[in-house]
Formats: structure tokens, sequence, C-alpha cells
């Protein structure tokens, strides 16, 4: 079931919690781009990298994330 609403909900409040989790940016990232919000994503996934390990999986995720928002053109 794709509940994107109901995922970045739950993310938020996983950031409420601690800020410093680069997964939850990637899920808001993720919700936000599923849901047409591009710049919000963007944004998202970028604030993501800056707390994540180079080179770990979140931020290789991430790296792919904001590629397919860059090809979207959204």
């Amino acid at each position: 079931r794709e509940d994107y609403p109901g995922a970045l909900a739950y993310a938020e409040r996983a950031q409420r919690i601690d800020a410093r989790t680069p997964d939850i940016y990637l899920l808001m990232a993720s919700a936000q781009f599923a849901l047409y919000r591009t710049s919000v994503a963007e944004q998202l996934a970028r604030k993501g990298l800056a707390i994540s390990a180079s080179g770990s999986p979140v931020y290789r995720q991430l790296q792919d994330l904001l590629a397919r928002i860059a090809a979207s053109g959204r």
C-alpha cells in the first residue's frame, strides 16, 4: 500500500525524536518526491546527505534519490 502521507507523518514524528538520523530524511524525501513536492524532497535529501557517512548505504540511496529528482524535471 502506498500511504505516502502516512509515511511522511511517521517520519516527521521520528525526526522530532532524533533529527540526526539520515534514514529519516531519506524516508521524508522519498515521500515528498512521491507526492510531487520535488523542491522539498531535494532539500530533505541534501540535509540527509549532510549528516550521513559518505559511502554508507543511506548516503548512496540519498544520492540516487537526488539523481531521480533531477531527472524528473518536476
